[in-house]
């Protein structure tokens, strides 16, 4: 399991550090809630971006892809709204999981919504952010949850 967990990081770092711009180019922190986890953030344009989110609970891990599209209605420089969707595979110990038997692990695949509020600090390389990432599992154990509310602190790259 670690090998994938440095695997992911390592295709996570390669993968996306050509794309560019928004308030930021790229950001990287922490996102706390029910699951906590990393989180990469990288900007396609000024209104476009992607979210990969590797998180942990139940002595497993998930990790999450989501497209985000951004607006700016609020009158504040830096504040913004963002929405979007993206997708999650997740793997988990039985022994530690409400949705497997605790003899087995279990694997879950499955869609995500968000659906949230960012600010970016003008003045020092930090972003932060509040959502709701509501998810529908297709594969292992199926249904909507929807307890995925989180707050992201980022620290901006470029």
């Amino acid at each position: 399991m670690k090998t994938l967990f440095a695997s992911l990081l390592l295709a996570i770092s390669i993968g996306i550090g050509s794309i560019q711009a928004q308030d930021f180019s790229q950001a990287i922190g922490v996102r706390g809630g029910l699951a906590n986890g990393i989180t990469y953030k990288a900007s396609l344009d000024g209104t476009n971006a992607v979210d990969l989110i590797l998180s942990s609970r139940w002595r497993g891990f998930n990790f999450t892809a989501l497209y985000e599209r951004h607006s700016y209605p609020f009158s504040v420089d830096g504040l913004y709204a963002y929405y979007g969707g993206g997708g999650h595979v997740g793997f988990y110990d039985g022994k530690y999981s409400p949705w497997f038997e605790a003899s087995a692990s279990g694997m879950v695949i499955g869609v995500d919504g968000v659906l949230g509020i960012e600010y970016t600090f003008e003045d020092f390389p930090f972003c932060l952010s509040f959502d709701w990432k509501p998810v529908i599992n297709l594969i292992g154990h199926n249904g909507f949850y929807g307890g995925g509310f989180g707050l992201s602190a980022r620290f901006v790259v470029d």
